[in-house]
């Protein structure tokens, strides 16, 4: 078992905690997160390489932000990431790390870029879950008119709305007086997203976007070992995890091994 996946398992599921507060402060700031302004949009994540490489560089930038508030101090930066938590008020503790980096400091480090990219790879997990298509397949076909796929984009990402090409189709379509478009993104545009949810729905969360970054080299045993060590309950309900939870994941990734 890598001990270092474990690390960076635990370390996700604090930083989930903290974008969320942080999220509500965002929100309170410039805008909500289904509205973002231009400069505060999910674009540069829908261009980004894969999933895989979005999350390791938000993990990277976690640690980067606190290694140089540490000057480069590994045994203190590994003290603030194991030991900072987040009370149902929203309130961090960061600990005995507090002694060395103020809280309002550690605070900070969740700035909007960062609300927004855990907003987009909870996103990514989404339509994962609902539509069984990568978040970056929806937008490409939706940028190519396919217009099932735009709708179910809608579902999951308003802020498309605010995109050029979607501007342009809106206009195009408007001058074509199509009706029933307007009434299916209407539709699509007021449907609940799953991401709130999904925040909260931790194990899917992990098996999905952790899954290429070593779950799947791990056979059964030593995933259930891993997702215990990481505070998860499955062996109570093993058969239910490998039904519900592992099969679709699997079933995923045989699909789109390259996201």
């Amino acid at each position: 078992m890598d001990p270092l996946l474990v690390e960076m398992i635990k370390v996700f599921l604090k930083i989930i905690d903290a974008a969320t507060i942080s999220e509500k402060n965002f929100a309170k700031d410039k805008t909500d997160l289904n509205n973002v302004s231009e400069n505060r949009s999910f674009k540069n994540f829908y261009e980004s390489d894969s999933l895989k490489r979005l999350l390791l560089n938000f993990m990277q930038k976690i640690s980067g932000n606190i290694t140089i508030r540490f000057a480069g101090d590994e045994k203190e930066l590994r003290k603030c990431l194991n030991n900072f938590s987040v009370s149902n008020s929203g309130e961090i503790d960061i600990g005995e790390a507090e002694k060395i980096i103020p809280k309002a400091e550690f605070e900070a480090m969740f700035d909007g870029e960062m609300v927004l990219c855990v907003h987009f790879v909870v996103m990514c997990v989404a339509s994962a879950l609902v539509h069984k298509k990568p978040l970056k397949v929806l937008y490409q076909e939706a940028r190519e008119r396919n217009m099932i796929s735009l709708y179910k984009l809608l579902q999951i990402d308003k802020t498309i709305i605010d995109h050029e090409w979607f501007q342009s189709l809106v206009m195009k379509e408007m001058i074509a007086d199509n009706v029933i478009f307007f009434k299916k993104v209407g539709a699509a545009f007021g449907t609940q997203p799953p991401i709130g949810r999904l925040k909260h729905n931790r194990l899917i969360l992990i098996m999905f976007l952790f899954w290429k970054l070593g779950l799947d080299k791990l056979t059964n045993p030593e995933l259930v070992s891993l997702l215990e060590e990481c505070d998860f309950k499955i062996h109570d309900e093993i058969e239910s995890f490998r039904r519900r939870i592992l099969s679709p994941v699997k079933a995923f990734y045989k699909k789109y091994p390259s996201i």
